[in-house]
């Protein structure tokens, strides 16, 4: 507001919408009504004409009642209040005030936000997904490797043991071409992908 002052609010009556609404629409008003129970509370009614909806049983009115207040005027104005949101919400009355423009751009605003934010969501989940699967595919690969190179144990320089399951046991620099190559660049692949379990988190190589 201007010159820091509070802005200034203005109760609208809710029955006098409620009779705005019946007027435009022809919906009628049919009567009030109320209750109050035994610590004093009162619970307000009306009876209104509502919309026929294709698809719906027939219906020519409804009872709507509002939350319990302490007084009969309270209770009335909720009443009010809910057969107005219900004319609303169920049956595609719009209430176009003063702030309804504001209020239809901010919706759709919010209606386009959570959608963008659901597809975003959806993908992302669609891509973790794929990289766990690509990861488990990884994971049966080196698994082959490591029970491929212990059935070769008799031929390659390798054996049992260590954190990945498997250790290469021939000379510490063998020349490219042999069969001691062969076993230290594989128990290096597996050695590899072992310790890259705790940052993917993924099913375990052994």
């Amino acid at each position: 507001m201007a010159d820091g002052q509070p802005p200034q609010v203005f109760y609208i009556s809710r029955r006098s919408i409620l009779e705005e609404v019946s007027a435009h629409t022809g919906l009628a008003i049919h009567r009030y009504g109320s209750t109050t129970n035994k610590a004093g509370l009162v619970k307000g009614c009306v009876v209104v004409d509502v919309p026929k909806i294709e698809g719906r049983p027939l219906e020519t009115r409804r009872a709507f009642y509002g939350e319990h207040k302490g007084d009969l005027d309270g209770a009335l104005e909720s009443a009010a209040e809910v057969a107005l949101r219900h004319l609303s919400d169920d049956y595609g009355v719009v209430i176009k005030d003063w702030n309804y423009e504001a209020f239809a751009a901010c919706r759709q605003s919010l209606l386009a936000a959570v959608e963008s934010r659901r597809k975003m969501e959806a993908e992302t989940e669609a891509a973790l997904k794929e990289a766990i699967r690509y990861k488990r595919a990884i994971d049966m690969l080196v698994q082959d490797i490591k029970d491929l190179c212990l059935r070769f144990a008799g031929l390659l320089p390798v054996r049992a043991g260590g954190a990945s399951g498997i250790e290469y046991v021939g000379p510490p620099s063998p020349p490219t071409g042999g069969f001691d190559k062969l076993a230290l660049d594989l128990v290096q692949v597996v050695q590899s992908a072992y310790d890259e379990l705790p940052v993917w988190a993924s099913s375990p190589l052994s």
